[in-house]
């Protein structure tokens, strides 16, 4: 198969400190990731914000009324592919519309992709 040298898995986890919820994790192959890029950013810096803890709105599972909810998700990668493909993702949306940044994305022909699993 000609993907199996760019496909990797991604481990999802979804918790709660406050009400000790710790969701089942999920686990999701992929052949590439698509990262977000703004002005500044480097390689590193656009993978270090995709992989950091994301806040969900929803609510998790243990929820009471009387304390808030801190429900997170953590992206970890479990099968480091031999060859990762990255999309780079240029465009910004708002209500004026869609504007493309014209940002340059610095990176170094190696990453260290230890501290994302």
């Amino acid at each position: 198969d000609y993907t199996m040298p760019f496909s990797g898995v991604i481990k999802n986890v979804t918790n709660c400190a406050p009400h000790n919820y710790n969701g089942k994790p999920q686990l999701e192959g992929f052949t590439s990731l698509s990262l977000d890029v703004k002005d500044g950013d480097n390689l590193v810096k656009s993978l270090d914000i995709y992989f950091d803890d994301t806040n969900l709105d929803s609510v998790c599972p243990n929820y009471s009324f009387n304390t808030s909810c801190a429900k997170k998700t953590q992206h970890k990668l479990t099968t480091l592919p031999e060859y990762m493909a990255i999309s780079v993702r240029r465009f910004n949306y708002s209500n004026n519309g869609c504007v493309k940044s014209d940002a340059h994305l610095e990176f170094d022909l190696s990453v260290d992709m230890a501290k994302y699993s």
